[in-house]
C-alpha cells in the first residue's frame, strides 16, 4: 500500500496539493538537485521546501496538516552533544527539524531526544496504529511540538525566490 496510500513522489507533490489528492501521510524527499546537499552551484532546497509549505498553507489542507522538515545528516558542523549509544547503529549527531502547522507551538524548542522514528510514532499515535517494530518502538513521539488546544493560526507565506512553476 506504500505507493497508493502513503508516498507522493517528489515530482507530483505540488500537483497533488493543488488537485486535492494529497495522501493522509506523505513522505517527500527531494532529488539531489533540489536538496540542501553540498556540491551544487545553486541553492534550490529552501525554495523547494518553501513552495511545498506555501502550497499547503494556502490550501484547505492547512487546517489539518503538519509539515515536518528534517535533514538526513548533520552537515559536518560542530555539535557539543555526543550522540547517545543505543544500539550498534546508534543515533548519530543531532540534525535540525522544523514543524510547520497551525497547531505547532510558537517559538518552541524541544529538548527531548527525537529520531526519525519520532515522526512515525506521532503518525501511529494520531491514527491509533500499531508499531512497525523498528525505531518507532523506542522513539519519543514528536507530538510535544503541538498544542491542539490553541486556536488554529492563519498561514503566513514563506518568502521564496523561485515560483512553484520552477519546480
Amino acid at each position: 500500500r506504500w505507493t497508493s496510500n502513503i508516498s507522493t513522489p517528489q515530482r507530483t507533490i505540488l500537483r497533488d496539493i493543488a488537485s486535492g489528492d494529497l495522501a493522509a501521510v506523505t513522505w517527500v524527499t527531494p532529488t539531489a538537485d533540489f536538496s540542501d546537499h553540498p556540491g551544487f552551484s545553486h541553492d534550490y532546497g529552501p525554495d523547494w521546501i518553501g513552495n511545498i509549505v506555501n502550497a499547503i498553507g494556502e490550501s484547505p489542507y492547512w487546517k489539518s496538516t503538519a509539515v515536518f522538515v528534517v535533514w538526513d545528516d548533520w552537515g559536518g558542523l560542530y555539535d557539543h552533544v555526543a550522540p547517545p549509544h543505543l544500539t550498534f547503529g546508534g543515533l548519530g549527531f543531532r540534525v535540525p527539524a522544523i514543524v510547520v502547522s497551525p497547531y505547532a507551538r510558537t517559538g518552541y524548542v524541544a529538548h527531548e531526544q527525537f529520531e526519525f522514528g519520532s515522526i512515525l510514532r506521532f503518525v501511529e499515535n494520531n491514527w491509533g496504529l500499531g508499531r512497525l517494530g523498528t525505531s518507532d518502538v523506542r522513539a519519543n513521539s514528536i507530538g510535544s511540538a503541538f498544542d491542539f488546544s490553541q486556536k488554529r493560526r492563519p498561514y503566513v507565506p514563506v518568502k521564496v525566490k523561485h515560483s512553484r512553476a520552477f519546480f
